[in-house]
């Protein structure tokens, strides 16, 4: 800018300097009286030529005012982006120091700044050195976690309140209501070894001598309750299955307590039942356009060893089909056979109360069943899409028939329990709308259930009817995930015994329950 002054300034002096000489030739040439007024427009010339010098001058000041400030601003925005990289270092893992090189900046005179002192590049170098110190702290972390195995750990929480009213015959006055807090604690250790070996743990809260439920009353004094080994098991698919299978079907065997391999409802086993023994299970993939799957489901679960005589044990199978029909509606077929073998051992476990959960309600004494349980398992499920994905669709009907209904009174002494053996039929009609997956979610459904006195074996279906066999009711749900792993939840049963020891008719007993549940 000061060169352009300089020139500007010499370039005005040219210019007087031969308006001058110019005038002056004039002068010599014109009469008196014309060099006067050429004098006055010149002295008038200077005068603008001044004010517009003065101008520019003005205007350059400012321009460099202007430049300053934002060389001014310019610095003032890398010394904030150089706090927030610091920031952003102090909130990772590992405490980690940038040095950054000094921003070379022009002073008023040209020159530049110094550059980075000897104490910076020494600070770097020790920088450097931590770095390269937590990295191998955490590769060897990490290999140490390898060794221990993929663990994956989760759990729930639940918070129930649970009120009971109505019941009893309607030729005796109502039972009192009944009001009972409860709380069920699950906790899962899941781990996979490699690509075909894997296994778990649960620890679930409950009564060790309950098979059926997980949950816990808060009573007995305050004492403290007890947690139980819920599941123990390995799960193995081998790779060689694959390869024979052609990759079309995978094998999968389960061994320990473990989860049900087959799809079930409540009516012949309780959701929290968790069988032990083996499992086997066979899955190919069918590439047309209705059928997709067929599954062939083996097990053999032992529930009564003795160290001398005969063991009982349950064994049976399960074969599935999975259908597509068409864009929206998804169809499962399942049919399954449970053979229950010398469930008499039961009798004498319930009397004892070293079997609790449900109340016996098969014809039976203290110490035998009067029927076998041989269980034709028949369901019948769709799932279909709405028009929203928060609003999915389920229904399902299941059908069981007990082919052994009465057949272990040959077994009694007279007198022999009383037993029909057309009371060996069950029925249960269900369906769902709405999901739990995303805050704000809505579920709500509505199930019936029909089960007759010998369908089913009573001491492992679902805990929560109004009795396990012999009864007749209704259940109606609703679910509201508040947060990511918070619901929501209103249960009501409604239920009463299809018979009695009278010819009286019971009153429908109302049970609900109010629930909150945290998923970890």
């Amino acid at each position: 800018m000061r060169k352009f002054a300089l020139g500007l300034g010499v370039l005005m002096a040219a210019c007087v300097c031969t308006l001058t000489l110019g005038i002056s030739t004039r002068a010599q040439q014109q009469p008196a009286k014309t060099t006067a007024a050429s004098r006055d427009e010149l002295l008038a010339a200077i005068e603008r030529l001044s004010s517009l010098v003065e101008m520019q001058s003005r205007d350059l000041a400012g321009q460099r005012a202007a430049l300053l400030e934002q060389q001014q601003k310019m610095a003032a925005l890398e010394r904030r982006l150089e706090r927030l990289a610091a920031a952003e270092q102090a909130q990772t893992s590992a405490p980690q120091v940038t040095v950054q090189p000094a921003v070379a900046t022009l002073s008023d005179n040209g020159s530049a700044a110094p550059p980075p002192s000897p104490q910076a590049d020494a600070l770097a170098d020790r920088v450097s050195k931590l770095e390269s110190s937590v990295a191998a702290v955490q590769k060897g972390s990490e290999s140490k976690w390898k060794n221990l195995g993929n663990f994956a750990f989760s759990g729930d929480l639940r918070l129930r309140y649970e009120p009971f009213f109505g019941g009893g015959v309607t030729t005796s006055p109502a039972p009192d209501s009944r009001h009972r807090p409860r709380f069920r604690a699950r906790f899962n250790v899941n781990a996979k070894f490699n690509d075909e070996w894997s296994g778990g743990i649960t620890l679930a809260s409950g009564d060790q001598f309950d098979p059926i439920s997980t949950n816990q009353t808060e009573t007995n004094f305050f004492q403290r309750k007890v947690l139980n080994i819920d599941r123990a098991f390995v799960e193995y698919k081998p790779i060689w299955a694959k390869t024979l299978l052609r990759r079309t079907g995978e094998l999968t065997l389960t061994g320990g307590k473990f989860g049900y391999t087959w799809y079930r409802t409540e009516m012949t086993l309780d959701n929290d039942l968790n069988p032990e023994g083996i499992s086997e299970v066979l899955d190919f993939k069918v590439k047309t356009s209705l059928l997709k799957r067929l599954v062939f489901v083996g097990f053999q679960l032992p529930f009564n060893e003795v160290a001398s005589g005969a063991d009982s044990f349950m064994h049976g199978g399960q074969l599935q089909s999975h259908w597509q029909w068409g864009p929206r509606v998804k169809f499962a077929g399942y049919i399954g056979f449970y053979d229950w073998n010398r469930t008499d051992p039961i009798r004498p476990a319930q009397t004892a109360r070293l079997l609790v959960g449900s109340t016996n309600n098969n014809a039976a004494t203290a110490t035998q069943f009067a029927s076998k349980f041989g269980i034709l398992d028949t369901i019948a499920r769709w799932d279909v899409t709405t028009w929203s994905t928060h609003w999915p669709l389920m229904l399902q009907f299941n059908f069981a028939s007990n082919t052994r209904a009465c057949s272990n009174l040959v077994n009694f002494a007279p007198p022999q329990p009383v037993c029909n053996p057309r009371d060996r039929e069950a029925y249960w009609a269900e369906f769902q709308l709405g999901q739990t997956r995303e805050p704000r979610d809505i579920r709500f459904g509505y199930t019936f259930a029909r089960i007759e006195r010998e369908a089913v074996l009573g001491a492992f279906n679902f805990s929560d009817l109004r009795s396990p066999s012999n009864v007749a009711s209704h259940r109606l749900n609703f679910d509201y995930q508040a947060y990511r792993n918070v619901t929501l939840s209103f249960t009501g049963l409604f239920g009463r015994q299809l018979t009695t020891a009278t010819s009286a008719e019971e009153r429908y007993l109302k049970r609900l329950q109010m629930d909150v549940s945290y998923k970890f």
